[in-house]
């Protein structure tokens, strides 16, 4: 996703965007929806957790 980003000027704007798209992805790698009402220190600390494992299983594979 952020492939390219070093010719990006970095503004506020762009900055809340990835961070946005960011949190889509992980609703959406956890399967929650917004009525759920989980925060997202909570939802980061799930995908990372989950990536982190994901990591570490592919590393075993190759």
């Amino acid at each position: 996703m952020l492939y390219g980003t070093e010719t990006w000027i970095g503004t506020k704007a762009s900055e809340h965007l990835i961070s946005t798209a960011q949190r889509r992805m992980e609703h959406r790698m956890v399967d929650i929806f917004l009525l759920d009402k989980k925060t997202n220190s909570w939802l980061h600390g799930v995908t990372k957790n989950s990536l982190l494992n994901i990591t570490d299983f592919a590393g075993v594979l190759y």
